[in-house]
């Protein structure tokens, strides 16, 4: 079995939880392989060849392995090392438990769903997310104007400083700050939540996983871009459509007994000060 170790350089004492947990590996499973991948180096190159991946750091070193493992079915270990980790597997008190776990077969995988983004008439171009796709404009531009169509069908106008389209994974992140709804993961969905609408009816909505998103956006110009997963990507969107919808693919993340899904949200949202 290998199993590989992905690491947030930036965090204090990285090296010593690496060896932590590369060392508990070697003493539970025999003949094991470790690999480890500073800051997700060379993880792209060796993806295939691991049984599971460890990923220590925050919720944003989970999105950016997942950006690089691409369209691996690799099952995700996340370690909170982190400000807030709420998508991780375990906590740093867990890691033997975990494995112990892994090895008696005691885990199960859960699979989260992602969505696609691509300008209309350009999809072999597609930009994945598993928490967010969001478009906005800097701060000092003007609004920018949404036209919204589901399925083809024509649902609403608004202007306001951004669009988010998010996952159920992404729902407890940047569009609950922007007012959406709380969507437990096993809930298959794609939520639409406005950014500061200048509008009392823009409201956040929850449609259909099977759905497709179209959106023309007035406005835009060089003060406006499209954010994945925390990323920014370059897309001309000046008369152009863009899609998003479910993506075929999903994200493993693995998952032990003792996970408790509501545990963490109260834990670390709503008790959080």
């Amino acid at each position: 079995m290998i199993f590989g170790i992905s690491v947030n350089t930036s965090k204090n004492n990285y090296d010593k939880i690496v060896e932590m947990i590369e060392d508990v590996l070697r003493e539970k499973f025999d003949n094991c392989e470790v690999r480890i991948f500073l800051d997700g180096m060379n993880l792209e190159n060796e993806k295939n060849e691991l049984s599971f991946l460890f990923i220590v750091g925050g919720d944003g070193t989970i999105l950016r392995s997942v950006k690089i493992i691409d369209a691996c079915d690799l099952p995700l270990i996340g370690v909170n090392y982190g400000t807030l980790g709420f998508m991780a597997s375990i906590e740093l008190s867990d890691i033997e438990r975990a494995i112990d776990q892994i090895k008696n077969n005691e885990y199960y995988i859960e699979k989260r769903l992602m969505i696609e983004a691509c300008i209309e008439g350009f999809c072999n171009e597609k930009h994945i997310a598993l928490n967010d796709i969001v478009i906005t404009k800097l701060p000092i531009s003007r609004l920018l104007k949404f036209n919204i169509f589901i399925d083809g069908n024509y649902y609403n106008s608004f202007s306001g400083d951004g669009l988010i389209i998010s996952t159920p994974t992404g729902s407890t992140a940047y569009s609950l700050s922007a007012g959406g709804p709380i969507v437990s993961p096993d809930v298959e969905s794609i939520i639409i939540t406005p950014i500061c609408p200048h509008s009392l009816n823009a409201k956040s909505l929850v449609i259909s996983p099977q759905s497709i998103i179209s959106l023309e956006i007035d406005g835009v110009d060089d003060n406006s871009y499209v954010i994945v997963d925390g990323r920014s990507q370059k897309m001309i969107l000046n008369n152009k459509i863009l899609k998003i919808q479910k993506c075929k693919r999903y994200c493993s993340l693995v998952r032990f007994n003792f996970y408790d899904y509501y545990n963490v949200l109260r834990e670390k949202l709503i008790n959080r000060i």
